[in-house]
């Protein structure tokens, strides 16, 4: 018992330091959880933020006369930007490039603006493609922008059309709409 007396001191010494490393320990990880929590509500609360910054996006297209297409870029949204770039894509495993066309208009907020002939851009894109003067095919369009006071350019979605090329001239184009998981009964194709 005397022996248990003199080591008491050592042993309190021994058990408080193990509970102090596993409270240590405790309080790292509970430190790293609310930083990574932290971090992700700033992301979260950023990205809304810029949403709420960004314009939306709406591209329509078709051709006014064989060989002839005018692209209607709507700005939806209560933010002003400047389009610069119009994208062309087509959707097609082999071409991952995406070609880029200058393209230069003030969009305020809550307009649309009507681009010049875009027909020659999107032969430029399919030309690769192209048999005996005729495509048919699937397009990706988009634009690239700039928000007020950015210098970041930011590309817009892109918007998805089926078009077709007759003897060298672009001559129609339809929108393709998403497929959303259940909005067709089984058995129904889009």
């Amino acid at each position: 018992m005397c022996y248990f007396a003199q080591q008491w001191p050592a042993i309190v010494q021994a058990v408080s330091a193990g509970i102090v490393a596993y409270l240590t320990h405790r309080l790292v990880r509970a430190t790293d959880l609310y930083a990574r929590l932290t971090r992700e509500a700033v992301a979260l609360s950023t990205k809304q933020y810029e949403q709420e910054l960004l314009p939306d996006w709406h591209i329509s297209f078709a051709p006014s006369q064989p060989g002839v297409a005018w692209l209607r870029i709507f700005n939806l949204s209560k933010s002003s930007a400047r389009v610069t770039h119009l994208f062309i894509r087509v959707e097609s495993e082999d071409e991952p490039e995406v070609r880029r066309f200058p393209l230069d208009l003030g969009m305020p907020s809550g307009h649309r603006e009507t681009t010049g002939d875009v027909a020659p851009f999107i032969l430029e894109t399919v030309n690769q493609y192209i048999l005996d003067g005729d495509w048919n095919g699937n397009l990706e369009i988009g634009i690239v922008f700039l928000l007020t006071g950015s210098a970041e350019p930011r590309p817009s979605a892109r918007f998805q059309f089926r078009a077709a090329v007759r003897q060298g001239q672009f001559t129609e184009a339809t929108p393709r709409l998403p497929y959303i998981a259940g909005d067709l009964g089984e058995g129904e194709q889009a």
